[in-house]
Protein backbone atom coordinates (compact mmCIF):
# COMPACT_ATOMS: atom_id res chain seq x y z
CA UNK A 1 0.00 0.00 0.00
CA UNK A 2 1.16 3.61 -0.88
CA UNK A 3 0.56 6.24 1.01
CA UNK A 4 -0.16 9.37 -0.93
CA UNK A 5 1.07 12.63 0.34
CA UNK A 6 0.07 16.34 -0.39
CA UNK A 7 2.78 18.67 -1.74
CA UNK A 8 3.59 20.39 1.61
CA UNK A 9 3.62 17.07 3.21
CA UNK A 10 6.22 16.39 0.47
CA UNK A 11 7.83 19.41 1.08
CA UNK A 12 7.88 18.75 4.73
CA UNK A 13 9.49 15.58 4.43
CA UNK A 14 11.95 15.81 1.95
CA UNK A 15 15.63 15.74 2.31
CA UNK A 16 16.43 19.14 1.35
CA UNK A 17 14.14 20.79 3.58
CA UNK A 18 15.91 18.82 6.45
CA UNK A 19 18.97 19.53 5.13
CA UNK A 20 18.32 23.10 5.22
CA UNK A 21 16.93 23.37 9.00
CA UNK A 22 20.30 21.67 10.22
CA UNK A 23 22.49 24.38 8.14
CA UNK A 24 20.21 26.60 9.90
CA UNK A 25 20.52 25.66 13.26
CA UNK A 26 24.37 25.08 12.70
CA UNK A 27 24.16 29.02 11.94
CA UNK A 28 22.94 29.82 14.48
CA UNK A 29 24.87 27.89 16.88
CA UNK A 30 28.24 29.65 15.13
CA UNK A 31 26.75 32.60 15.64
CA UNK A 32 26.01 32.09 19.58
CA UNK A 33 29.74 30.79 19.90
CA UNK A 34 31.44 33.65 18.37
CA UNK A 35 28.96 36.61 20.37
CA UNK A 36 29.97 34.96 23.73
CA UNK A 37 33.66 33.42 23.42
CA UNK A 38 34.57 33.85 26.92
CA UNK A 39 34.07 31.64 29.81
CA UNK A 40 32.23 33.79 32.62
CA UNK A 41 33.07 32.47 36.26
CA UNK A 42 32.04 33.44 39.94
CA UNK A 43 33.64 32.60 42.95
CA UNK A 44 32.56 31.63 45.91
CA UNK A 45 35.09 31.64 48.69
CA UNK A 46 35.29 32.07 52.47
CA UNK A 47 38.77 33.37 52.53
CA UNK A 48 39.06 36.78 50.63
CA UNK A 49 42.82 35.88 49.50
CA UNK A 50 41.71 32.53 48.18
CA UNK A 51 39.45 34.37 46.00
CA UNK A 52 41.60 37.25 44.51
CA UNK A 53 44.41 34.10 43.79
CA UNK A 54 41.90 31.66 41.91
CA UNK A 55 40.96 35.62 40.40
CA UNK A 56 45.03 36.25 39.41
CA UNK A 57 45.37 32.87 38.07
CA UNK A 58 41.81 32.88 36.03
CA UNK A 59 42.53 36.16 34.19
CA UNK A 60 45.30 35.34 33.07
CA UNK A 61 43.63 33.17 30.50
CA UNK A 62 42.23 34.90 27.37
CA UNK A 63 38.84 33.04 27.53
CA UNK A 64 38.16 33.44 31.04
CA UNK A 65 36.42 35.78 32.97
CA UNK A 66 35.89 36.45 36.70
CA UNK A 67 32.58 38.11 36.71
CA UNK A 68 31.97 38.24 40.16
CA UNK A 69 32.59 36.87 44.06
CA UNK A 70 30.73 35.61 46.97
CA UNK A 71 31.70 35.34 50.35
CA UNK A 72 28.68 32.66 51.53
CA UNK A 73 26.04 30.25 49.87
CA UNK A 74 23.13 32.59 50.15
CA UNK A 75 24.89 35.76 48.88
CA UNK A 76 26.35 33.00 45.92
CA UNK A 77 22.79 32.13 45.08
CA UNK A 78 21.90 35.96 44.27
CA UNK A 79 25.12 36.78 42.54
CA UNK A 80 24.42 33.86 39.30
CA UNK A 81 20.69 35.31 39.40
CA UNK A 82 22.65 38.51 38.47
CA UNK A 83 25.31 37.49 36.71
CA UNK A 84 24.55 34.53 35.46
CA UNK A 85 28.23 32.89 35.06
CA UNK A 86 28.68 29.97 33.38
CA UNK A 87 30.97 28.30 35.88
CA UNK A 88 31.03 29.09 40.18
CA UNK A 89 33.98 27.79 41.49
CA UNK A 90 32.82 27.27 44.83
CA UNK A 91 34.37 26.27 47.93
CA UNK A 92 32.87 23.13 50.12
CA UNK A 93 33.21 25.72 53.53
CA UNK A 94 31.52 28.60 53.02
CA UNK A 95 29.12 29.96 55.73
CA UNK A 96 25.50 30.53 55.54
CA UNK A 97 24.74 28.04 53.63
CA UNK A 98 26.99 25.47 52.76
CA UNK A 99 29.12 24.34 49.46
CA UNK A 100 27.33 21.23 49.31
CA UNK A 101 24.00 22.58 49.47
CA UNK A 102 24.64 25.72 47.57
CA UNK A 103 25.81 23.17 44.66
CA UNK A 104 22.31 21.18 45.06
CA UNK A 105 20.59 24.30 44.43
CA UNK A 106 22.47 25.42 41.73
CA UNK A 107 22.19 22.42 39.67
CA UNK A 108 18.38 23.03 40.61
CA UNK A 109 17.24 26.59 39.70
CA UNK A 110 20.27 27.51 37.51
CA UNK A 111 20.98 23.91 35.67
CA UNK A 112 22.94 26.13 32.73
CA UNK A 113 25.22 27.02 35.53
CA UNK A 114 28.31 24.24 35.98
CA UNK A 115 29.69 23.71 39.77
CA UNK A 116 33.30 23.24 40.10
CA UNK A 117 33.55 22.65 44.17
CA UNK A 118 37.09 22.92 46.08
CA UNK A 119 38.34 22.34 49.04
CA UNK A 120 41.42 22.14 50.85
CA UNK A 121 40.69 18.68 52.35
CA UNK A 122 41.22 15.37 50.44
CA UNK A 123 37.93 13.83 52.17
CA UNK A 124 36.63 10.28 49.71
CA UNK A 125 32.54 11.16 50.73
CA UNK A 126 33.39 14.96 50.31
CA UNK A 127 34.32 14.12 46.85
CA UNK A 128 31.06 11.56 46.83
CA UNK A 129 28.65 14.25 48.01
CA UNK A 130 29.93 16.88 45.84
CA UNK A 131 29.81 15.26 42.41
CA UNK A 132 26.14 13.58 44.29
CA UNK A 133 24.61 17.48 44.73
CA UNK A 134 25.29 18.31 40.91
CA UNK A 135 29.11 19.63 40.63
CA UNK A 136 30.83 18.80 37.69
CA UNK A 137 34.22 18.55 38.92
CA UNK A 138 36.33 18.91 41.88
CA UNK A 139 39.45 20.76 42.96
CA UNK A 140 41.57 19.07 46.04
CA UNK A 141 43.48 22.60 46.33
CA UNK A 142 41.99 25.36 44.88
CA UNK A 143 45.18 27.18 44.54
CA UNK A 144 46.35 24.79 41.78
CA UNK A 145 45.97 27.34 38.85
CA UNK A 146 47.19 24.65 35.82
CA UNK A 147 44.49 22.10 36.96
CA UNK A 148 42.21 25.17 37.14
CA UNK A 149 42.40 26.31 33.65
CA UNK A 150 41.49 22.91 32.58
CA UNK A 151 38.59 21.76 34.60
CA UNK A 152 37.10 25.75 33.74
CA UNK A 153 38.30 25.45 29.88
CA UNK A 154 37.78 21.93 29.10
CA UNK A 155 34.79 21.33 31.70
CA UNK A 156 32.52 24.10 30.15
CA UNK A 157 33.36 23.08 26.40
CA UNK A 158 32.19 19.41 27.49
CA UNK A 159 29.16 20.70 29.49
CA UNK A 160 28.14 22.32 26.31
Amino acid sequence: MRLALNESARKYFSFNYFTTVFKIIIIILLINICLNPMINILIVAHQKSVGQALQVYLNAESDLQVVGFANNGKNALEKIAQLQPDIVLIDLKIPKLDGLKTTQIIRDRFPQTKTIVFSDHSDHNELYNAIAAGAKGYLRNARCGASLYHQSVCGSKKWG
